[in-house]
């Protein structure tokens, strides 16, 4: 936007900083996506383990909930 156009103008190492900023914030993101994609494959296999050992357990969408009252009736 112009705005934004202006406030980097004003300030000669502005755009360097914008550049800067959304480079970490970039590699940032990268990094939080990789972390979930790993997380995301250990609680897949970890339900699958779930599965086997306590096949009465599912896993629907409120799982969390469902699993929590079974484990704690048990």
């Amino acid at each position: 936007s112009d705005k934004a156009t202006q406030t980097l103008q004003q300030n000669g190492t502005g755009w360097y900083r914008a550049i800067n900023r959304a480079e970490k914030l970039s590699q940032e993101n990268n990094r939080i996506q990789c972390k979930l994609t790993e997380q995301q494959g250990e609680i897949k296999h970890l339900h699958e383990l779930i599965k086997i050992t306590r096949p009465e357990i599912n896993f629907d969408d409120e799982y969390q909930k469902s699993t929590i009252k079974r484990i704690d009736k048990s």
